[in-house]
């Protein structure tokens, strides 16, 4: 078990370090709600090796071109994480560098599992350089994804995860 929950923690920070997960959305505000030292966002949700896993990205600082990134990674007891620094001006983060946008949709999804709620939601998919997909949706024009999910393709074939929005500081943001 213990070696299983390794590979986890280990795929996970290797999404993270190829940017499958932990982008920032693209948004059209010329002060954005999040951007602020301290803004967190947790997200929730279980992959395909086995368990459950949490994230939370928190911004640590910023400065007038780019937003320092914690990402903390969780998954059965053992913490893991990674730090990064993504650019961002007035019209959102542009951290989608080398990756091709699939689709963009508007549909209503039943987030949070059996039990949850079915949201009207915007779908952005992205596909990465190594080919793996990516897809973030969002309630509105909220800043952030309500959930997100990543399936992986060559080398990175057995790992995908689907995450929801479980906790935040950030105002106005809908938890799954």
């Amino acid at each position: 078990m213990v070696v299983v929950i390794a590979i986890v923690i280990c795929s996970f920070d290797l999404l993270v370090a190829t940017g499958m997960i932990s982008r920032f959305p693209t948004i059209n505000e010329s002060s954005p709600t999040w951007l602020f030292v301290g803004a967190y966002v947790t997200y929730s949700g279980t992959t395909t090796l086995g368990g459950n896993i949490t994230v939370k990205d928190q911004i640590v600082t910023f400065n007038s071109l780019k937003v320092e990134l914690l990402t903390y990674s969780l998954a059965d007891g053992i913490q893991n994480q990674s730090t990064s620094w993504d650019p961002y001006s007035s019209a959102g983060i542009n951290n989608t560098a080398g990756e091709t946008l699939i689709s963009k949709t508007n549909t209503a999804r039943l987030i949070g599992g059996t039990n949850g709620k079915v949201y009207q939601v915007n779908a952005v998919a992205w596909r990465d350089s190594r080919n793996n997909t990516i897809t973030d949706y969002f309630v509105g024009s909220e800043s952030w994804p309500i959930e997100e999910t990543a399936i992986g393709s060559g080398a990175y074939q057995f790992i995908s995860y689907d995450i929801f929005l479980v906790g935040t500081n950030i105002p106005g943001l809908t938890l799954a």
